[in-house]
């Protein structure tokens, strides 16, 4: 069995000559007419005839609001990323997270990443700089004997782009705390 091919109302109306019906006065409609009847110009009913969401925002995961950016056209931001000020962060919250962590514990020091990670990324909120998406990771590796390399590999933009770190060393582990921030333009 076929189905149908799906035509939306408005397609089908300017494109079907015999669905065309003619007014009282012996017109035919106009395309102002047949667009206020399909309510496609007013404010709460979208192309489809679907209630539209917020101009200013977008519900993201989790149902919070995402802000939505319209083009600004401006090449620089206000308030740029600042890496001095986000390596004070790393260091404060890192710094007072492990304080009475001694012992390496690797379901421990997970969720203790994903709280640091969250507190990073809250207090990088507050400086509110402008435009920036942020990457916050943070990792602590157990120490057994073994050497360690780590590697970061950015494409980004070397002028208005930059990354924040913070290492941290017990006779335990290791924690390595990495901010980046993005430019969203």
């Amino acid at each position: 069995m076929r189905h149908p091919r799906h035509v939306s109302p408005v397609s089908a109306r300017q494109t079907d000559p015999s669905r065309l019906s003619l007014t009282s006065g012996g017109k035919r409609p106009s395309r102002r007419d047949s667009i206020s009847r399909a309510g496609i110009g007013s404010s709460t009913v979208s192309l489809v005839g679907l209630p539209r969401a917020s101009i200013a925002f977008k519900t993201g995961k989790g149902g919070f609001k995402v802000p939505r950016y319209q083009n600004t056209y401006q090449l620089e931001s206000p308030n740029p990323f600042k890496a001095d000020a986000v390596d004070k962060i790393l260091e404060n919250v890192v710094k007072t997270t492990l304080t009475d962590v001694k012992v390496y514990d690797s379901k421990g020091c997970m969720k203790l990443c994903q709280d640091m990670a969250m507190e990073i990324r809250k207090q990088i909120f507050k400086k509110d700089f402008m435009r920036y998406k942020y990457i916050v990771t943070v990792t602590i590796i157990q120490k057994s004997g073994q050497g360690i390399h780590t590697g970061l590999g950015f494409i980004w933009d070397a002028e208005k782009d930059s990354y924040s770190t913070f290492v941290h060393e017990t006779l335990e582990y290791y924690a390595i705390a990495i901010v980046a921030g993005v430019y969203y333009d």
